[in-house]
């Protein structure tokens, strides 16, 4: 599976299944979501990128914080921009930043 960039709701679709899947996938890039844990995990390989704006008032930007910390419990390698001055939306420091880490993992 590939990686995409994924806003919101997406975001959170993504990370919920990429948990679920028992193939890893390339990458999840999350702009302002957040993480429902799934009941089971079969899946901490796929390599996780969150972007966040601190102004957002759509999803809290400690949603980011708490996404980060329980997929680093599960051993799940995470990479978080936190944007300040951002609301609920995605600036090109957010895209610079996926773009940083996909080549990281290409």
């Amino acid at each position: 599976t590939c990686a995409l960039p994924i806003f919101s709701q997406g975001t959170m679709l993504s990370l919920y299944l990429s948990l679920l899947s028992k193939i890893p996938y390339k990458a999840v890039i999350g702009f302002s979501g957040r993480l429902f844990m799934p009941k089971t995990v079969a899946n901490t390989e796929t390599p996780v990128c969150l972007v966040h704006g601190k102004d957002d008032d759509v999803v809290p930007f400690e949603s980011i914080l708490s996404a980060k910390e329980q997929l680093e419990k599960l051993g799940s390698k995470v990479k978080v921009l936190e944007v300040p001055n951002l609301g609920h939306s995605i600036d090109l420091s957010g895209l610079k930043f996926a773009v940083e880490f996909l080549k990281g993992i290409i």
